[in-house]
């Protein structure tokens, strides 16, 4: 094959794979593909690519078979070519970075000569330095010996400046936000705390109202006869003591994991594009809180899936509860207190606190409703594994002082004590980070307004626990309350029969 080839760049090629390989004369052939290399490289009417290749390729073959005398040429080589690209206001980086990258640490090993390359660096970091490239370059810096160690640590703050002045120059609001974000991790990632809060301080100052949203909706009819069948399961008898029991009954609004899975990963299959994109959350303070990685887009989608089916159920929740609400209409805190804990045999002050949250709701003050249930999730959630016994008690250390654990951190120990999945999915979904995250939201006041669709999902979540018979329970009743904790038998919701 190598008789019959003609271009130096297939030749090239050949030898290179016979060398790899350890055929015939290895060190001919690596010195034939040396040549051609080269050869290749400064042949003026190969693509860019194939002679940038052709040179990094040759460089690496001298290293590989210790050829110290050829070093300088093919150094001068790579070097021109740099030149071509730094004179070419047209050329982009990606091919030059990678040569100037072996020139640094060409003139850093003692056998090719000590090349002083930090003339080379500024004249780089002149064409090329913006934020896209910038993190490449000033490792480069840092890893030459002959630029100065001011010098170095003036680019290393350089990557956190031109991403400032990316932000500075962005056309859009929604830019503006996610490259000042940027900018503030990068800065604290290197420890620039001034450049840290500089970045914070632009970003808390970007309009979230004004960026360009794109908006997408769906619409869900619910069949009109199944909706007054649904609704009517809870006030057909005209009881509303019965209809509040039977709400208080509910499964997780936001479904079966097993069945949220399945169609998380249907959805994923049927969106590959999607998972290139990175997507950042905007919280409900208008800030970047999180972004999502490729990693975590399937446990994402399900999250996803989980609160959208969480809404759809939680419309037919909140008109079932507001129809026995006029059942109840005129029946006073002091009546529904006494129901409850005739009927659940809960804690007195529980049973206070859901007759003061269901009114709230009856009455239609949703936002306060929401304010008031919300806390006893966590105070339900603590209550439980106390009384289970478990050590969720942080004990001071150093400067911090003892305290409880907070929701995040025990919704995962309610878990390991075999708590119902699909209950566990549903809070960790409407209060936990890695979903809606209400539940800070609420505690630092960042919800000014509340939907009365959420409210429902956040009254039936703590609900779940201030119903809960913990006082004369035995352990073996903790136990299966952990595990089932609704008070009655199964009825499947109405995500599960619409599917």
């Amino acid at each position: 094959l190598v008789a019959n080839l003609e271009h130096p760049m297939p030749k090239s090629l050949v030898h290179d794979l016979l060398f790899l390989q350890r055929d015939g004369n290895v060190g001919q052939h690596a010195r034939e593909a040396i040549s051609l290399y080269q050869v290749t490289a400064a042949t003026s009417t190969v693509s860019r690519h194939v002679r940038v290749h052709s040179a990094l390729r040759a460089l690496t073959l001298m290293k590989l078979t210790n050829s110290v005398d050829e070093l300088p040429r093919a150094l001068q080589l790579i070097r021109s070519m740099v030149d071509e690209d730094l004179a070419d206001t047209t050329q982009q980086p990606g091919l030059t970075l990678p040569m100037v990258a072996a020139l640094v640490e060409a003139g850093n090993s003692e056998q090719s000569g000590q090349l002083d390359n930090s003339p080379l660096l500024e004249a780089v970091i002149e064409r090329y330095g913006t934020a896209d490239h910038i993190d490449y370059i000033a490792e480069l810096f840092r890893s030459s010996k002959y630029v100065s160690a001011p010098r170095k640590e003036s680019v290393r703050r350089s990557r956190v400046t031109t991403r400032l002045d990316r932000a500075r120059n962005a056309s859009a609001a929604e830019l503006t936000m996610f490259h000042l974000d940027d900018a503030a991790k990068e800065a604290r990632k290197l420890g620039f705390s001034d450049l840290h809060d500089e970045a914070v301080a632009e970003l808390q100052r970007v309009d979230s109202s004004a960026m360009n949203w794109t908006k997408v909706s769906s619409e869900v009819e619910y069949p009109a006869d199944f909706i007054a069948s649904y609704l009517g399961s809870f006030t057909h008898h005209g009881d509303w003591r019965r209809g509040l029991r039977q709400w208080l009954a509910t499964e997780p609004p936001s479904g079966f994991y097993a069945d949220n899975e399945a169609l998380a990963r249907k959805t994923l299959e049927g969106s590959l594009i999607q998972q290139l994109f990175t997507r950042v959350r905007i919280g409900s303070h208008g800030m970047p809180e999180r972004r999502g990685a490729v990693d975590d887009s399937l446990d994402s989608a399900i999250r996803e899936t989980e609160f959208r089916r969480a809404m759809l159920q939680g419309l037919p929740l909140f008109h079932a509860l507001k129809a026995v609400g006029q059942l109840a209409e005129g029946v006073s805190e002091d009546e529904l207190t006494a129901l409850i804990l005739e009927r659940y045999r809960c804690p007195g002050v529980n049973a206070r606190i859901l007759a003061k949250g269901l009114r709230l709701f009856w009455h239609s003050e949703y936002h306060v409703c929401a304010y008031f249930v919300t806390p006893f999730i966590e105070a339900g959630a603590r209550t439980l594994l106390l009384t289970l016994n478990e050590p969720i008690y942080r004990v001071e250390s150093g400067k911090t002082k003892g305290q409880f654990a907070q929701l995040g951190a025990l919704l995962p120990r309610l878990e390991e004590e075999d708590f119902d999945r699909d209950w566990m999915r549903y809070l960790q979904t409407l209060t936990s980070a890695d979903g809606q995250n209400y539940r800070n939201d609420i505690a630092h006041g960042f919800l000014r307004q509340m939907d009365p669709v959420v409210c429902t999902l956040l009254l039936r979540a703590s609900a779940l626990f201030l119903i809960m018979p913990l006082q004369d329970s035995t352990a073996e009743d903790l136990r299966q309350l952990a595990r089932r904790p609704v008070p009655q038998g199964p009825k499947r919701n109405l995500g599960r029969k619409l599917k």
